[in-house]
């Protein structure tokens, strides 16, 4: 650290030199700045920090909408607005609280670091949750032909939605609303699944 303040100090003021001739910083000077920030340990490991966090948090807010949408059943836009109450008020909470934490017990640099490795490794920790899995519901036409049992063996089979219960239906791939039958097979809409009828309870279809 001190070594790289005395580096800054002498960058500084050979600045206020070369200012005071009237040239401007030259291709060497901006060298020179960006090896002092690159070999700034610190500084390029909260870089690497935020950067992780960033990713994390942008897939999880791209990706998991789908994911509830599929998974549950839920419709795009219930689905995006329990992810945004989720991640919406932790992210400023997450902001506010450590800001108000830093603030009551007057952190240093120093106290401010290790509050940071401490919760980077709960982080590490909490995300193990990732690895937990579901088993994928049989997808009719899918991964499981239509009229075969339901064998939670699933093999992708391409696009064949269609079929005999569903032949005078007249459906649509654009009316995209996943629904599981009493055969625990996960249908494209209540249209393929070859229901007659579709009731709407709540947010919910039944057919």
């Amino acid at each position: 650290a001190n070594k790289y303040a005395a580096e800054r100090g002498k960058e500084v003021h050979a600045q206020r030199l070369k200012d005071g001739t009237g040239k401007s910083p030259g291709l060497k000077d901006i060298l020179l700045s960006i090896r002092l920030l690159l070999c700034n340990v610190p500084f390029m490991l909260i870089n690497l920090a935020a950067a992780f966090d960033g990713i994390l948090v942008a897939g999880f807010s791209t990706f998991m909408p789908k994911f509830i949408e599929f998974q549950f059943g839920y419709p795009a836009g219930t689905a995006a607005l329990y992810v945004g109450l989720v991640v919406v008020p932790t992210g400023g909470g997450a902001t506010l609280a450590s800001g108000y934490l830093v603030r009551r017990f007057n952190m240093k640099m120093r106290g401010i670091l290790k509050f940071c490795t401490v919760l980077s490794a709960l982080l590490c920790f909490f995300a193990l949750a990732f690895l937990m899995e579901c088993r994928n519901a049989p997808f009719a036409g899918v991964t499981l032909p239509y009229g075969q049992a339901n064998t939670h063996e699933t093999t992708f089979l391409g696009k064949k939605l269609n079929s005999s219960c569903n032949a005078g239906c007249a459906c649509t791939e654009q009316d995209y609303y996943p629904m599981c039958g009493r055969d625990n097979v996960l249908y494209f809409s209540p249209c393929y699944a070859g229901c007659t009828e579709v009731f709407q309870d709540g947010d919910d279809k039944v057919g």
